[in-house]
């Protein structure tokens, strides 16, 4: 999203906190004059301005145990904007029962359990990746997201290094990944990627040769 794009989707939602990752905060910085509602802001990184709050240090001071707030299933859970191609960014209400929904959906679907472990390409902004994510969460199973720029070489140490037993991504990923098995560059010797019981494979048709 553009400044101008973060301004306009804050606003529509009303938000008064924001929680962003240190590489943007040049982006933030620019939009927050602009953003009066928002008075917390907490940054994930090690460089965690004065003026703002560190993402880990408020975690370590938050309990585990579970917030004791009662829910409705028609209340508005999370709010989803549109890519914005052909205009401004669209939103969408999820409630808590559309995420539950999708929880309970997509569990069955993949048959999640405690001990799996999801890696999570996909932004958390990006509703495929979220919907698929809370069908771990419904069973306390964890997941495990990589930062910046993903490569293929990323997506197979973090399999291989942290037990990934599911893994969803769109095809060309897969395609990359599996031209460096072609040309040599990866070997089954060094990286088996033997935890991983479960690949799907979505965005568009998957090639019989794959």
């Amino acid at each position: 999203f553009t400044a101008q794009e973060i301004i306009y989707c804050s606003e529509v939602a009303e938000a008064k906190m924001m929680i962003f990752e240190e590489g943007f905060l040049d982006r933030i910085r620019e939009v927050q004059p602009h953003l009066p509602a928002i008075k917390h802001y907490i940054c994930i990184g090690k460089n965690t301005p004065k003026d703002m709050e560190d993402f880990d240090q408020m975690m370590g001071k938050s309990s585990s145990k579970p917030v004791e707030i009662p829910l409705d299933d028609n209340e508005g859970c999370s709010l989803y904007f549109t890519s914005g191609t052909t205009g401004k960014p669209k939103p969408i209400l999820l409630t808590n029962k559309n995420i539950e929904c999708a929880a309970i959906t997509n569990n069955h679907n993949w048959n999640i359990k405690h001990n799996d472990n999801f890696l999570l390409l996909q932004p958390l902004y990006h509703a495929g990746g979220g919907m698929m994510w809370v069908g771990c969460v419904i069973v306390g199973a964890p997941a495990v997201l990589i930062k910046g720029m993903i490569k293929p070489m990323d997506v197979v140490h973090v399999v291989q290094n942290e037990s990934i037993t599911i893994l969803f991504m769109v095809v060309p990923w897969a395609l990359d990944i599996l031209g460096h098995y072609d040309r040599g560059e990866l070997t089954t010797e060094q990286y088996g990627l033997k935890s991983c019981r479960l690949l799907s494979l979505g965005g568009q048709p998957v090639p019989p040769a794959v």
